[in-house]
């Protein structure tokens, strides 16, 4: 039987996994979760301790060996975890730290049992209105966005962390927020090329094993569909002209900008397009858990026909887990907080 819960991430209801969760856990058998704040207790100091026993809790529900749990870890205003958890500025401050930012967050999200954090943003700012990303994004630069983007990476990477470059083909010159609505990218391909595409580029030949696609439109790249469920973008830019073999996850599928697709159109599509790993995070309507379950029925009626598709996938999710492994390090128990990581985001927050 294939195992199509391997394409999901899922967001959970609060701080503990309730029954109903835990029968959904065992039969969707997603390969992994999301971590948002509701599901840090903010009124206990034993919160590490509670967050633990929830990704026990979750990974134990679905019987899998290999677990992915994620957590949006950017620093600023992205940034779920409470004290003493450190809270670093967003990315546009930290400079040539970049390196010691991300092993710092790496080693503290380690040491929650976190090993895939979906950061950093490679969104160029180039687009001063912009505010969904605004100081999320290193810089307008493209080389010195690469360049901060690498050490980050290659930092959180030390301390046994996978980081993601998001948001392709790039959320940078938009004035909409996806969350909310369709951005739409008016820039042309040659600028895109040399712009928006060069981050992404140079961190594919450092070997970065995940890209987070984004809501968007690029009439550029595709006149009829947004980049999470573009073949044309996906396969045709990302994979082949950018020569991506890794791994490919959607952002949230419940923020407003898809709303366009029903739930078995977001599925099919953005499998066929050359995603690997659908994000289904917060509730909209239903439990995320159940938006899972009811995309896997729908993954179901078409088997024979995605099968070629979901084979490569999975392929690709299986290299994915293989490079998790490779990369795990020891858990540090006193990984939060330490005095070094406080010190320099304190010193990042005053230059800023």
């Amino acid at each position: 039987m294939y195992d199509y819960g391997q394409h999901f991430l899922v967001g959970l209801s609060g701080t503990t996994v309730t029954n109903e969760e835990k029968a959904l856990l065992e039969e969707v058998k997603p390969l992994g979760i999301i971590l948002f704040r509701h599901n840090i207790d903010q009124e206990s100091e034993l919160w590490p301790e509670y967050l633990r026993s929830l990704i026990r809790s979750a990974q134990e529900a679905t019987g899998r060996d290999e677990f992915i749990v994620s957590i949006d870890h950017e620093g600023g205003r992205v940034h779920r975890l409470r004290a003493p958890a450190t809270h670093f500025p967003a990315a546009a401050h930290w400079g040539d730290s970049a390196f010691a930012v991300g092993a710092a967050m790496g080693r503290e999200l380690h040491s929650l049992g976190i090993n895939l954090n979906f950061a950093p943003s490679v969104d160029l700012l180039t687009e001063p209105t912009n505010t969904v990303i605004g100081p999320r994004a290193f810089g307008s630069d493209p080389e010195q966005v690469s360049e901060q983007a690498r050490a980050y990476l290659r930092g959180m990477k030390q301390h046994g962390v996978m980081g993601c470059a998001k948001h392709f083909p790039g959320h940078g010159s938009t004035k909409v927020d996806s969350h909310f609505e369709l951005p739409n990218v008016d820039t042309d391909l040659s600028t895109l090329r040399s712009r928006e595409f060069v981050p992404f580029s140079k961190l594919i030949r450092e070997g970065v094993p995940l890209v987070m696609t984004g809501h968007l439109l690029v009439p550029a790249l595709d006149e009829r569909y947004p980049a999470t469920i573009s073949k044309k973008i996906i396969t045709e830019y990302l994979r082949q002209e950018l020569g991506f073999a890794g791994a490919v996850v959607t952002d949230a599928l419940e923020m407003r900008a898809m709303q366009e697709s029903s739930i078995a159109e977001k599925a099919k599509l953005a499998l066929e397009a050359g995603t690997d790993l659908l994000l289904a995070a917060q509730p909209y309507g239903e439990s995320p858990l159940e938006t899972a379950r009811r995309m896997t029925m729908e993954l179901k009626k078409e088997e024979q026909r995605l099968a070629p598709v979901l084979n490569r996938s999975s392929e690709r999710l299986a290299e994915l887990l293989r490079f998790s492994k490779r990369i795990q390090v020891p858990a540090d128990s006193e990984g939060l907080g330490q005095s070094e990581a406080q010190q320099l985001a304190a010193s990042l927050a005053k230059s800023s």
